[in-house]
């Protein structure tokens, strides 16, 4: 990973990756003073990650391409963050997204977030010699601040899909698409499985703190 890491730094030297360890914070900039959730700080593993500013000039391949005109929009979707990390022998690609507002289209729109950020660092990434994805498991986060009784109940009066998978998400604080779910939703694009862990986050923190190792149960 590490030789990845230095491969990336070596063609891409504007956008260096981030070496941690033991905890990596992933911050929403234009939330630091309005009382939203402005970060989130990832603890238990090392690895790198990528600057921040580096996701929305990736989308601009896709955006040029046309996809605001089709299905494809996600593609132009940008997240949080995006780390690689390593844990009991096993590669992982990490992403995440910040929501203040937990709703059934901010939480789809953070899942489709997560997919397309994944697909372009992907697509990033098997340029380079020796990079295999079959090496990585992928593991999505979205933390928020924590939906009332009231929203919940709100969502559970349509079988609208979007409130069905925040609700499913809430309730579970996980979501796993398999990979026959997410190439048929995403095609003719390969995406594979894709899990989606939640992180409810108490209205008045704006800055919160998670150990990943016990939210993916490595």
């Amino acid at each position: 990973m590490k030789d990845l890491a230095n491969k990336f730094d070596i063609v891409f030297p504007n956008f260096s990756t981030i070496q941690f360890d033991g905890s990596y914070t992933v911050k929403e900039p234009k939330n630091e003073k309005n009382g939203k959730l402005y970060q989130l700080t990832m603890t238990g593993i090392k690895g790198f990650a990528f600057p921040h500013e580096m996701s929305g000039i990736s989308s601009s391949f896709a955006e040029k391409g046309g996809v605001k005109i089709n299905k494809y929009e996600y593609l132009q979707h940008d997240c949080d963050g995006i780390m690689l990390f390593e844990h009991n022998g096993q590669k992982y690609i990490l992403l995440s997204e910040l929501k203040s507002t937990f709703s059934s289209s901010k939480i789809d729109y953070a899942k489709n977030q997560l997919v397309g950020s994944y697909m372009k660092i992907i697509g990033i990434l098997s340029i380079f010699q020796g990079f295999k994805i079959q090496d990585y498991k992928v593991a999505g986060i979205i933390a928020s601040f924590a939906p009332t009784d009231e929203q919940i109940n709100s969502l559970s009066k349509t079988e609208d899909k979007k409130n069905v998978f925040a609700i499913s998400l809430n309730r579970d604080r996980y979501k796993f698409m398999s990979a026959e779910k997410c190439n048929e939703f995403f095609a003719p694009l390969e995406v594979g499985d894709f899990p989606i862990y939640y992180v409810p986050v108490n209205n008045d923190q704006t800055s919160y703190s998670v150990n990943v190792i016990n939210l993916l149960n490595l």
